[in-house]
């Protein structure tokens, strides 16, 4: 018989990419022996074609793909359309604001996504924990999910990241 229990992928960047990946991989193989595959990547860029989000959104509709503000590695890969984001959105930032799934007017009072600094697992951890401090008329989509939190132990993971931003704003 199935387990009950989902089975949950996550991961920040390149590993939202991977964590994609592997619950699409375990949607198709290992439906009978789990019912729901679930993902929830913050940072990830785009995986696949229209045609891979389409059947990766049939299989893995609990999809959240986070994203901080003006993240820069969110918007790529930029190659003719070529490439199409899965799941749904959830624009947070440092404020503590949390928009679910932007309208087309939402995105366009957006500032375009131009800062690498703002793809820092520290800027993730810093809007997801404003979010949850409760600035958000969304947040429900966060609570939605008891199993979505930020560990308490996520400073071991996330350092500093001031070397990155004196890397990024060093001028060449």
């Amino acid at each position: 018989s199935p387990c009950d229990a989902p089975l949950v992928y996550t991961g920040h960047s390149l590993g939202g990419a991977l964590a994609t990946l592997g619950a699409l991989d375990s949607a198709l193989l290992m439906r009978p022996l789990h019912r729901s595959t679930a993902c929830f990547t913050f940072g990830s860029p785009r995986v696949g074609s229209y045609s891979f989000a389409r059947l990766y959104n049939e299989y893995v509709p609990d999809t959240m793909r986070i994203v901080f503000e003006r993240d820069l590695i969110t918007d790529q890969p930029k190659f003719c359309f070529a490439f199409k984001h899965v799941g749904r959105e959830i624009l947070i930032d440092e404020r503590g604001n949390c928009i679910a799934e932007p309208t087309f007017v939402e995105r366009k009072f957006q500032a375009s996504k131009t800062r690498l600094y703002d793809h820092s697992l520290n800027m993730y951890v810093k809007g997801f924990r404003a979010c949850e401090g409760g600035n958000s008329t969304h947040k429900d989509h966060l609570e939605h999910h008891p199993e979505f939190k930020i560990d308490d132990n996520i400073d071991d993971y996330a350092h500093d990241d001031d070397d990155v931003e004196d890397w990024v704003n060093a001028e060449v």
